[in-house]
């Protein structure tokens, strides 16, 4: 039976749950208008994304239900096929129903942790939105004293936080995983997380023993820079995103309160949005209007750029000297130039172990 590969965890992805702030509250100054209303945009921006990776998860579960039924009818008649082999001694027969068997039982096992994996991502949305939620409406986003630039969500393993001033938090499932200006995530060996930011528009998935910063231009930009290991970019088209900002307001029509604030934030949002979307490495630029893609670090000082999805362009480290990099090929980019666009022969696509 042909299952459904594990990519759609890549539209599904989610945010962890958590009402503890400790985790991002830093001490400082206290927040200036612009500074709380950017605050309160990202809020909105992740509560509606939020809402709508809740709802494809939901469809997902329903889809991944009638595979796991019909992989069941597999297995039976496979299972009686090779019974009645067996009564009847028929070797040559009980050859033929065994690979059938074996397989409809590894499809059914792959099912099954699936639905696990879509029903924790359900779980761990309606409890993000919850807390968003209540975020927004209780006035508490205005009271942080730090911007919110990122919040990191879905991680395994052994994930950590370095705020500017030095500090390391290490993220667990309680609390929410909030990055200002200036904030590092970095994962360990045999560990992964996700990282939303530019208000949902992007997120940004690390691999083992990666650093990923936001690296702060001004108070009201940041630029998100790999700094070490591997990176997966979901970066939405602004025009899409756009419709789900309107599509998800709809579901909050019943709500005043976040009715109010989402309506006065999505103007602000969608300016934000509307842009290119830049990632960086020390020596490597990323630009692009929606689409996917991975950076790894490469031994010495080159970057690698592979496009699965839309387009790329590739720069050095001032996004200069750029090449238009299509859906299937890859660049190398180094100190001093950049390699011809090659193609992908089989990507090794980590992001989905």
């Amino acid at each position: 039976m042909q299952m459904r590969k594990t990519s759609r965890v890549d539209r599904r992805r989610v945010l962890l749950a958590g009402a503890a702030l400790a985790l991002f509250l830093a001490g400082g100054a206290p927040l200036g208008a612009q500074q709380s209303s950017d605050n309160e945009g990202f809020l909105v921006g992740v509560l509606l994304k939020t809402w709508t990776l809740r709802e494809r998860t939901v469809a997902d579960i329903q889809m991944n239900d009638q595979e796991i039924v019909a992989n069941n009818r597999l297995i039976e008649e496979a299972d009686k096929r090779m019974s009645n082999a067996q009564e009847t001694f028929n070797d040559q027969e009980i050859f033929a129903a065994r690979d059938p068997l074996m397989k409809a039982r590894a499809a059914g096992r792959k099912l099954k942790q699936a639905r696990a994996r879509l029903e924790l991502a359900k779980t761990r949305a309606e409890a993000t939105i919850a807390a968003v939620r209540n975020l927004l409406v209780s006035g508490q986003a205005k009271g942080l004293d730090s911007p919110i630039c990122g919040l990191a969500f879905l991680h395994s393993g052994k994930v950590k936080i370095v705020k500017k001033d030095g500090r390391k938090v290490e993220l667990d499932s309680r609390r929410p995983g909030f990055l200002g200006p200036g904030d590092e995530l970095m994962t360990m060996g045999g560990s992964s997380a996700e990282v939303q930011v530019v208000d949902g528009l992007a997120a940004v998935q690390l691999g083992e023993h990666s650093r990923f910063k936001l690296e702060e231009v001004n108070p009201q930009e940041q630029v998100p820079q790999l700094l070490q290991g591997k990176i997966y970019c979901n970066v939405d088209k602004p025009a899409d995103f756009a419709a789900m900002l309107e599509a998800g307001a709809g579901h909050f029509e019943a709500d005043p309160d976040v009715k109010e604030t989402i309506a006065r934030n999505k103007d602000r949002i969608k300016e934000r949005t509307d842009k290119k979307f830049i990632v960086r490495t020390p020596g490597a630029c990323g630009s692009v209007n929606g689409t996917k893609f991975t950076m790894a670090l490469m031994k010495g000082e080159g970057t690698e750029i592979a496009v699965l999805e839309g387009e790329v362009n590739a720069g050095n480290a001032e996004c200069a000297q750029a090449v238009l990099v299509e859906h299937g090929f890859k660049v190398i980019v180094t100190k001093d130039s950049i390699s011809e666009p090659q193609k992908v022969v089989e990507a090794d696509k980590w992001w989905e172990k």
